[in-house]
């Protein structure tokens, strides 16, 4: 009697441990990283990661473009200062050492800012008028 009781008491320890240790073998499966032969257990729904995305409201995207745009007006400005600057004299000699002097040409990087300002400019205020148009749609509904 006192034999039977003991390995009833042995085989449900074990059955306790063989639990134990599949759960602990599912635990370390869904937690490791996955190596190249491990792919038969991999489930990329429970790794996935959820980035949280910051919109910003219509307006306040009105409110940046415009902030942009003075931004690359002040660049067009220094740009088109840098342009009428170099015309009396378009290589600037500015001295770095006593002995040495940098011969540099202000022109082209002048033209390149005001250009670029331009551009920017342009392509800003395209961006505004979707965003007012939208606007103005959402209000009219």
């Amino acid at each position: 009697m006192m034999y039977i009781e003991k390995s009833q008491i042995h085989r449900e320890h074990m059955e306790r441990v063989k639990d134990r240790i599949t759960a602990e073998d599912e635990a370390f499966k869904l937690s490791r990283t996955i190596k190249e032969g491990d792919s038969k257990n991999y489930r990329k729904e429970s790794f996935s990661v959820r980035r949280r995305v910051f919109k910003l409201s219509d307006e306040k995207k009105l409110v940046m473009t415009r902030i942009y745009q003075l931004i690359s007006g002040f660049i067009g400005l220094v740009g088109t200062g840098i342009i009428i600057w170099s015309i009396d004299d378009p290589r600037s000699l500015w001295p770095i050492y006593e002995n040495s002097i940098k011969e540099m040409n202000l022109l082209w990087p002048g033209l390149a800012m005001a250009i670029a300002s331009v551009v920017t400019k342009i392509g800003l205020q395209h961006i505004h008028d979707r965003i007012s148009d939208r606007i103005k749609e959402e209000q009219n509904t």
